[in-house]
């Protein structure tokens, strides 16, 4: 798999994570894994729902369901991963600390982390247009952060090779065409102390923003 100054053994891996939109970028990249021969036993779908379970607020209703009619086709597994409360109560939180995150387990059961420490802090802001993370929260702290999170907390991805997969495209943005397109992911622990050997690599597809097909 060639990305550009990166030469990556595709095969080298142990499980493989889709963030899954449902949209074409991430459907590009799951099919992309299944041109190449990846075994979808190896494949999971990751979708993460940005307004919790309590309530709609920003997403379409429909995109869940969408996403598990999706992976039932082709028969591959998908889990589900979010912030409690979601868009919603991130926005609005006021002198307290960001929800627990949520996420669902092989075998049905439902964890949740985090959320009881920390510094007290009020949000009150909308997300904004920006490659700032900080200011642009709704990728971070509804998405990027609730992933992480439940692969670390997770001890089926100790002691294993994890590639973490992401559609990108560099056009949508001069900021996005910069991003890495090969790194370890936050969630790598392969030479913390807490968890040794947890060996977690993220990689965009498409990110190249004048690569007319995209690259994986």
């Amino acid at each position: 798999m060639n990305m550009g100054n990166h030469i990556i053994d595709l095969f080298s891996y142990d499980k493989y994570i889709v963030s899954f939109s449902g949209g074409k970028d991430s459907t590009a990249t799951f099919l992309y894994l299944l041109d190449h021969g990846v075994p979808t036993d190896r494949i999971e779908l990751w979708h993460q729902e940005i307004d919790g379970r309590e309530k709609t607020f920003f997403d379409w209703e429909i995109t869940p369901d969408y996403c598990r009619r999706f992976a039932e086709a082709f028969v591959v597994a998908i889990y589900f991963q979010w912030k409690e409360g979601g868009f919603y109560r991130e926005l609005m939180r006021e002198n307290s600390f960001t929800a627990p995150n949520c996420f669902e387990l092989p075998g049905g059961g439902i964890d949740r982390t985090g959320g009881q420490r920390g510094k007290l802090s009020t949000r009150c802001k909308f997300p904004q247009c920006s490659p700032d993370l900080k200011v642009r929260w709704c990728s971070s702290y509804l998405k990027i952060d609730v992933c992480s999170s439940a692969i670390i907390n997770q001890q089926r991805f100790r002691g294993i090779r994890t590639l973490v997969l992401s559609g990108e495209r560099g056009e949508e943005s001069a900021a996005r065409a910069k991003y890495n397109i090969f790194e370890p992911d936050r969630a790598d622990l392969r030479n913390g102390r807490q968890f040794t050997g947890m060996s977690i690599d993220s990689v965009l597809s498409g990110i190249g923003k004048n690569n007319k097909c995209g690259t994986l």
